[in-house]
């Protein structure tokens, strides 16, 4: 099924017809009902579910309709609503609306509920967690062991990397 072209609204287009062939992504939304029970209308950085139930609606009308078209005109007001630059007909970047449209699903939902814990010591944060008596006396990011890649030989093979 293809998308109607709104102006210049192919960069959209591309990259909803891209995700909605994200197997993974669109069973999610089209298949079961998770991503309604998932839905966090609360989330501050969210839509409040609009943005997540407008692209729910777009993969409907992709795949359980039996049209050779789609406009996708509703779902384009409802991203220019939550992201003002993508108003209008003018062109964009498909990758910069994908990035958009993606962290929007994933705030609108987002399992997290309520206010975010912010935790200002990590060190101690961590030793709370697991019970750790006494100070760290190791860092651990001392252990942390990084490999210098050494690239590809005169035989087009990757060479092995060696300890910095």
């Amino acid at each position: 099924v293809g998308l109607t072209n709104l102006g210049n609204t192919c960069f959209m287009n591309a990259a909803l017809q891209c995700l909605s062939h994200t197997d993974a992504l669109t069973h999610y939304f089209s298949r079961t009902a998770m991503w309604e029970e998932d839905l966090n209308q609360q989330n501050v950085l969210g839509s409040g579910g609009k943005v997540a139930r407008a692209y729910a609606e777009l993969l409907s009308h992709l795949w359980d309709g039996g049209a050779t078209s789609v406009s996708p005109a509703e779902f384009k007001r409802t991203i220019g609503h939550f992201a003002p630059q993508f108003n209008g007909y003018r062109q964009h970047d498909a990758q910069e609306f994908a990035s958009f449209l993606l962290d929007g699903l994933h705030e609108d939902l987002n399992r997290q509920r309520g206010p975010k814990e912010y935790i200002e010591d990590v060190e101690l944060d961590y030793v709370q967690r697991r019970g750790v008596k006494g100070s760290c006396e190791q860092d651990p990011v001392e252990d942390v062991q990084v490999q210098e890649p050494t690239g590809v030989n005169q035989h087009g093979r990757c060479e092995q990397p060696r300890p910095i």
